[in-house]
């Protein structure tokens, strides 16, 4: 499974050290699957990317892992 937003933030103006810490501190505590892989790249100065994978396709469909991935993407 694989996820991708993208934030266009033109009209704002923001320091990508500042936000990459505050993106990092909105995951405090959050769990997060056992196979994620995640990502974010300032592709200019007004577009972030952020994308997430899942990789491990024998917990795709555990019920446990289904709600926790979930919840990880949502607070993404």
């Amino acid at each position: 499974m694989v996820f991708f937003e993208i934030l266009d933030l033109s009209r704002e103006a923001f320091d990508a050290d500042s936000l990459m810490e505050k993106l990092a501190g909105a995951f405090d505590g959050v769990k997060a699957p056992q196979h994620i892989v995640f990502g974010v790249k300032v592709q200019d100065k007004g577009t972030i990317q952020i994308s997430s994978e899942w990789d491990d396709s024998q917990e795709d469909t555990s019920s446990t892992s289904t709600r926790d991935h979930r919840s990880f993407i949502n607070r993404v």
